[in-house]
């Protein structure tokens, strides 16, 4: 299936629910780790970097997908607040390496606890069942593919193209044999423009 067709299954609102739910999590979240004097970011950083133990501030950036120089700023924060240092790499002078204070590692054990907390406030209408569900659908959209227990169901209501008929290989005609009727041109599929339906597709 096209990119174009595929668009025109998937309902904008579905989209629009995702981005609502994300930004209410950052709220929920910001004001989780407000009382620890940490953004956001800061925050993000910092499990970032408790995590890895002693790490290089171009690996720091690809983990938290955000160029060099915005996440020298966020260091520079928690280095400031007395939550990381920086130190030279051992294995390359050009390479600066970023690791945790024991007070960092301390605050990254609250962050944990801040991040449980907003978590539970944001899925508290949801049951243990649904939670599950919804992880299992949203590792599906991460990963690019979908849950096992649903790709069937999606195979099912999914147009197949029609096979088209085998071509017997020509067969070969003695000397002086009349050959047999041709038999009539099989005439190529039909071409379905971005966006159309095929016919006989199942909606």
């Amino acid at each position: 299936m096209t990119d174009d067709r595929l668009a025109c299954r998937c309902d904008p609102a579905l989209a629009d629910a995702l981005t609502q739910t994300w930004r209410h999590w950052r709220r929920l979240l910001a004001d989780a780790v407000r009382p620890l004097g940490l953004t956001p970011a800061q925050a993000r950083a910092l499990r970032a970097i408790g995590a890895a133990g002693p790490v290089r501030m171009a690996d720091l950036a690809t983990e938290l997908d955000v160029v060099p120089r915005s996440a020298t700023s966020v260091v520079d924060a928690l280095a400031d607040a007395g939550l990381v240092v920086r130190s030279a790499d051992t294995a390359d002078r050009r390479s600066v390496m970023v690791s945790a204070t024991a007070r960092g590692r301390l605050l990254v054990e609250r962050l944990d606890a801040a991040r449980r907390h907003a978590a539970a406030r944001l899925f508290a209408g949801l049951g243990a069942a649904e939670r599950e569900q919804l992880l299992a659908l949203l590792q599906g959209v991460g990963s690019g593919s979908r849950p096992s227990g649903h790709r069937a169901e999606a195979a099912a209501v999914q147009p197949h193209a029609a096979t088209p008929p085998a071509v017997r290989p020509a067969e070969t005609v003695p000397d002086g044999a009349e050959p047999a009727a041709t038999p009539p041109a099989v005439r190529p599929a039909e071409t379905v423009p971005d966006g159309a339906e095929p016919a006989g597709a199942v909606p």
